[in-house]
């Protein structure tokens, strides 16, 4: 069985190089020499092991832009093939639909919000 190669192009920039962001803790020695009147920085150490796990997943490795689908942020290998290997057109009707989703959604607050206010006038 012959498969496919799948493709991702970035829906800002359209380059095609993906990467993988991953914020972890580096830390830098820093020494202070007596007379030398100036910071001295030392190797980085880089542990990922302390990761800020809030701002992992794929990006656009161009322009930084971190891959989301229908407000999710694709963080897994799951999350990102079963993205790629949808159709374009699939994947920007589901897109569509959760933007009108959202705006329904912010409608019915801005009415709540509104309706509030009259009422404690």
């Amino acid at each position: 069985m012959e498969y496919k190669q799948l493709q991702f192009t970035c829906q800002k920039c359209g380059a095609n190089d993906l990467c993988y962001v991953k914020y972890v803790k580096c830390t830098i020695p820093v020494s202070l020499p007596p007379e030398s009147g100036h910071v001295e920085y030392g190797q980085s150490i880089i542990n990922e092991d302390d990761s800020l796990a809030t701002l992992n997943g794929f990006a656009c490795q161009s322009c930084g832009l971190l891959v989301e689908h229908c407000g999710v942020r694709l963080e897994t290998e799951k999350q990102l093939i079963d993205y790629l290997k949808m159709e374009p057109f699939d994947r920007l009707h589901q897109q569509q639909d959760y933007k009108e989703l959202l705006d329904a959604q912010m409608s019915a607050q801005e009415r709540e919000l509104y309706l509030s206010e009259i009422a404690a006038e």
